[in-house]
């Protein structure tokens, strides 16, 4: 065998220890007819010229993937099994390839040392950079769609665009069923799998699992409305805001959600939902305290009413039950043998504050209109007179003083309040 003397290099034929010899100097005698490479063996000077042609040598035996490099085609071929022997070190994340956990380990360090020269924005790996430079700072949008007029900067962003046109969702998810069309759509979902927050809010200290819930979360730190809606000029802190907005509000009258069985139509989605169930024989909300079914949540509500007899607010003058006491209070009302408001000069009542204001001032002369001190009706209002009547248990003779004022002149007994008084102050000379 042929020994190298700078190394424990061993082979069986002298060329390959020529060829050997290279790897210790930098001596690189293969040049590139094409371009200025040059390579220190006739092999690699070979797999270079494949950058010069379309040739795509290696194939995969499992789908239509092929590549110029036969490691590129090793490299490849984990996608097709369940092996992910790459692990992270600083989380639970395994990786298929090593240059998918060194694109993954970036978001463990703070560093990021590769900077744009046009506006200084500085980025955690070079692909980042580059991506951003043609995004960004480029005009160009030469990759065009074959099946519609979209044009895109990068033939990455083409080939995502073309997953719209196919049923297509070749992402699943390890941890559960979820698919989707792009790379970026399911990594962003695994984070749901991940008990992980890093974006943190630097106004409060709530974090978000993704860069969008944190954007999201911001705009309730601030007054500005951006969004602004072209029809109402409404405006929005966010565009999903102005969005749902313009559709309930200013899309088919707001109701663009249409059922395909009647002629009924709906804001949202979830509400055309909850309507397809009344044309189904299939009642699915059962009554938790007897066997009763419904097809509604709606019609089961009112169905629960008839349980609910340990309401604690009863009417004294009927099997009237509810909840609340403003629910009492308004159904008191009803009541027209049981006279709320009564008069403090005479023994009429009545049971709207209405008929008794228009009694008193046409039978006693004694005005009701709002006290200009105090800038407050003399009469109590509603509420408070049925907050009164309730508390003392509904009494029929509860009384309430309304203060007197002089009729102002035209106003209604203004004449005979004159000669009354007239009279009253004659009665006290004598």
């Amino acid at each position: 065998p042929y020994q190298c003397e700078l190394c424990d290099y061993t082979c069986k034929q002298s060329g390959h220890l020529k060829a050997h010899m290279l790897v210790h100097t930098e001596e690189r005698p293969y040049q590139c007819e094409f371009c200025e490479y040059t390579s220190k063996t006739v092999t690699l000077l070979g797999k270079h010229m494949l950058v010069h042609t379309d040739e795509r040598p290696f194939e995969c035996e499992y789908c239509d993937y092929k590549t110029k490099h036969g490691n590129n085609l090793k490299g490849h071929m984990v996608v097709h099994t369940d092996e992910r022997p790459y692990d992270c070190e600083s989380c639970d994340f395994k990786f298929k390839t090593a240059s998918s956990l060194r694109s993954h380990q970036v978001v463990h360090t703070e560093e990021r040392p590769f900077t744009c020269d046009i506006c200084n924005l500085s980025f955690k790996t070079s692909t980042y950079l580059q991506k951003h430079s043609t995004v960004v700072h480029s005009d160009d949008r030469p990759h065009k769609c074959e099946l519609c007029e979209s044009t895109f900067k990068t033939p990455g962003n083409l080939k995502t665009h073309m997953l719209v046109h196919t049923e297509e969702r070749p992402y699943q998810c390890e941890y559960c069923d979820y698919t989707c069309k792009t790379i970026g759509n399911l990594k962003t979902h695994l984070v749901v799998h991940s008990d992980e927050r890093p974006y943190e809010c630097d106004s409060c200290e709530l974090s978000f699992k993704t860069a969008s819930n944190l954007r999201t979360h911001l705009a309730t730190h601030s007054d500005e409305r951006p969004f602004t809606c072209e029809v109402c000029e409404v405006s929005f802190k966010l565009n999903s805001y102005l969005q749902k907005h313009t559709t309930l509000i200013h899309t088919q009258q707001g109701r663009p959600y249409a059922c395909d069985k009647c002629e009924s139509s709906f804001k949202t989605p979830q509400n055309l939902k909850s309507h397809m169930s009344v044309h189904s024989e299939t009642k699915m909300f059962e009554c938790d305290q007897c066997s009763v079914k419904c097809r509604t949540k709606m019609q089961l509500k009112i169905h629960s009413t008839s349980h609910q007899l340990d309401w604690p607010f009863e009417c004294d003058y009927c099997e009237y039950r509810c909840a609340r006491k403003s629910g009492l209070q308004s159904h008191m009302l009803t009541h027209s043998e049981h006279r709320t408001y009564s008069c403090e000069h005479c023994e009429f009542s009545s049971k709207s504050d209405e008929d008794l204001e228009e009694h008193v001032v046409n039978e006693h002369f004694i005005p009701t209109h709002p006290v200009p001190e105090r800038k407050k009706s003399v009469f109590p209002s509603k509420t408070s007179v049925l907050q009164q009547q309730i508390n003392s248990r509904h009494s029929s003779t509860s009384r309430f003083v309304f203060g007197k004022k002089t009729p102002k002149r035209g106003h209604p007994g203004a004449v005979e309040f004159q000669k009354k008084r007239r009279l009253n102050k004659k009665h006290d000379v004598q």
